[in-house]
């Protein structure tokens, strides 16, 4: 898929479910779990980790969307994030 769509593209698909979710009830939290990014090929793993820096920046849009990530804190994933 990395290979098709830009990050931002690929950071846009995540974002406008959540955004979909968001709305439902937005008094309720939406809770997005990521696990493994760490298994992620290397070859692709700055990628992977570059497309989820898009996808937090959009979801300052929606405060009720909250992101929880377990992974080992590989540089590839860890430098492309925004500070939290």
């Amino acid at each position: 898929m990395l290979d098709c769509i830009s990050p931002q593209q690929a950071a846009k698909l995540f974002v406008d479910a959540l955004g979909v979710a968001s709305g439902l009830n937005p008094t309720r939290p939406v809770l997005v779990i990521i696990d493994g990014l760490d298994e992620t090929d290397r070859k692709h793993l700055n990628d992977t980790a570059v497309i989820f820096s898009c996808f937090f920046k959009e979801l300052t849009r929606y405060p009720n969307v909250k992101v929880f990530i377990s992974s080992r804190t590989e540089d590839d994933i860890r430098n492309p994030l925004p500070a939290i």
